[in-house]
């Protein structure tokens, strides 16, 4: 998953809004996204990326951007590193980007944030976020008044080395108990792109913004015109004519022909099958014209 923008929905309501949940998945690549909260979004916890229990093998979220998310940018819940080897392999968070007052900018939680359940066994991260010879290289935001907002974990989790290069925002300063930081400043991370055919070249805001408006009047357009066919099919009059329909004697049989033909050959499906079901009003001939005048009823999958 490469170059993406993801905006929270701006519409009113409680709900917790997460970016990508990963749930129990391995072997992903998700790199250079752009995770954010609309502006003048009305609505409660925005997460970036939550990662559950991707387990032991080696996986790292790179070079991503969190944006304006009023309580998590990256999350690993549950088991995601290597018991035996802790240090080697596992969940990194690598090249990553916070900015615009994210809350906590990474996180590792024993339990799931979205429900509530008991702490996991074994929960964390890989233990190494970088090595001696390569810092993690995450953008960490600045001011941030949460006490534990860069590197948080909880008491179940296992605990962290973090290694950072001199660059500026590249010192985790709010971190809690168990996270302990190393600073190497000869070996930054240069933080380049490993995927570059991978993906189309990212959009600008002005570019996002004018598919936008096309997607928005593309969609107008398409309802507009829904309503429009929607009025053609029995003449807007469906429960009229059905109605019609179940209620007609024998004497009527003519009346409610033509009735129904001045519907053609827009007749809906639901009115011709109730016809079909009055063959002590409609002769099959009458059914048979009625059919021809309306072809798509013969064309629809039911």
């Amino acid at each position: 998953m490469g170059n993406n923008p993801l905006n929270g929905n701006s519409g009113a309501g409680n709900a917790h809004q997460v970016g990508l949940y990963a749930i129990k998945c391995s072997g992903y690549s998700i790199e250079n996204n752009l995770f954010e909260r609309s502006s003048g979004a009305n609505f409660g916890l925005s997460d970036g990326v939550i990662i559950y229990q991707s387990g032991a093998a080696s996986n790292e979220i790179y070079r991503n951007t969190f944006s304006s998310l009023n309580n998590v940018g990256l999350m690993g819940v549950g088991n995601n590193y290597n018991v035996t080897l802790p240090a080697v392999y596992g969940l990194q968070f690598k090249c990553n980007t916070f900015e615009n007052q994210v809350m906590q900018n990474i996180a590792s939680t024993s339990s799931n944030p979205l429900v509530n359940g008991d702490p996991i066994l074994n929960s964390g991260i890989r233990s190494n976020q970088g090595t001696s010879n390569l810092s993690a290289g995450n953008c960490f935001n600045a001011p941030n008044s949460n006490p534990v907002g860069h590197i948080s974990r909880s008491s179940a989790s296992n605990s962290l080395s973090y290694f950072y290069d001199g660059n500026a925002c590249k010192e985790p300063i709010n971190i809690s108990s168990g996270v302990s930081t190393i600073y190497i400043p000869l070996y930054p991370n240069p933080c380049t792109v490993k995927k570059p055919d991978a993906f189309k070249p990212i959009l600008s805001s002005i570019e996002l913004g004018v598919k936008k408006n096309n997607f928005t009047s593309s969609y107008n357009d398409f309802v507009t015109a829904k309503q429009a066919y929607l009025l053609l099919i029995d003449g807007g009059q469906t429960t009229q004519l059905r109605n019609e329909v179940f209620n007609a004697v024998p004497s009527q049989a003519w009346a409610l022909y033509n009735e129904l033909n001045q519907h053609s050959p827009n007749l809906s499906l639901e009115v011709a099958l109730n016809a079909i079901q009055r063959e002590d009003v409609l002769p099959n001939s009458m059914i048979f014209d009625l059919l021809y005048n309306n072809p798509d009823i013969l064309r629809d999958e039911h």
